[in-house]
């Protein structure tokens, strides 16, 4: 079952508890290393999210010790606790791509990840975390020197802690989550294209239930990768975090020789292209153009409009 924020959810406390959730320096590395500028978060995962009581609109802090230091990545403002295929679900991604764990969070809203962004030793200093009847401080090995040990897992912060914390970040920012992922699911119910222009009409390609399959697409998306397979295009890598995980999924088989008992193989049926090579493979006046012709036509150029591949 996943606990949701917002209408049909779980009823928010007044005020949001507030939790650190520990990060190994690997994991921070490997994160830092596939992270764009100023990402946004969305995510994360535990075996003890919902051992501690994690809930919605409870906030999440990211932080792990480097050198004796404590660092802070990001605040998420929780929207869901959930299991790994809900998770999955919330973001149009594939359960694989995400972390293995019991338990997993989405955010609604999240400050950008900064991996270099050391809470100074005063703040960390004062840090205090609920457990038992006494607020308890973060362990040190030397006065200036953070225990590695002393943040594993996830440990709820008192509220003027997270206070000290949230003087260190930049305000949250909206994930648009509801809005991302109808994007990112979502072709278009039809395909319009201009046909030649002495039949001075158009005809309307409608995109197959296939194509919108979330867990399909996901599947296509998970080993196909984000790419355009016709030209190669990427939305991230041309509009940055706003446009991350953003294509069109494309059917190869015809829809004539797909029956009711039909079962999809999302890695030998689908495949990723951007919304403009999609068009164009659906401009062929009877069936669409290839893969490998449109590619062509990107390629050399030689195809002119209306003209059709033999």
């Amino acid at each position: 079952m996943c606990d949701v924020h917002g209408d049909g959810g779980t009823l928010m406390p007044n005020s949001p508890r507030s939790f650190t959730h520990y990060w190994s320096n690997a994991t921070w590395h490997q994160y830092a290393a596939s992270a764009s500028a100023s990402e946004l978060p969305d995510h994360a995962a535990s075996n003890l999210f919902r051992v501690r009581g994690i809930q919605p609109s409870n906030q999440l802090y990211i932080v792990t010790p480097r050198h004796g230091a404590l660092y802070l990545l990001t605040k998420l403002r929780i929207a869901a606790v959930c299991d790994v295929e809900e998770a999955a679900d919330l973001l149009a991604t594939a359960p694989d791509l995400l972390w293995e764990a019991e338990d997993h969070v989405v955010a609604d809203a999240s400050t950008p990840a900064n991996f270099d962004r050391p809470v100074p030793l005063a703040v960390a200093q004062a840090l205090r975390f609920v457990s038992g009847g006494e607020p308890k401080p973060l362990k040190f090995q030397a006065e200036d020197r953070i225990d590695q040990q002393t943040l594993r897992g996830v440990r709820e912060l008192t509220a003027e802690s997270a206070a000290r914390l949230d003087v260190l970040l930049p305000p949250l920012q909206p994930l648009y989550l509801a809005e991302r992922r109808a994007m990112l699911l979502g072709l278009p119910g039809e395909v319009t294209a201009p046909a030649l222009l002495w039949e001075r009409a158009v005809r309307q390609v409608t995109v197959n239930a296939y194509e919108r399959n979330p867990r399909a697409r996901a599947l296509c998306i998970a080993h196909w990768g984000l790419d355009c397979a016709v030209c190669g295009f990427n939305f991230e890598a041309r509009y940055g975090a706003a446009a991350r995980g953003y294509i069109h999924v494309h059917h190869l088989r015809p829809l004539a020789a797909i029956g009711a008992a039909y079962v999809l193989d999302p890695v030998r049926d689908l495949v990723p292209v951007c919304p403009n090579c999609h068009a164009v493979i659906h401009l062929q006046r009877e069936g669409v153009y290839s893969i490998d012709e449109v590619r062509e036509m990107v390629d050399h150029h030689t195809v002119s409009p209306g003209q059709t591949s033999t």
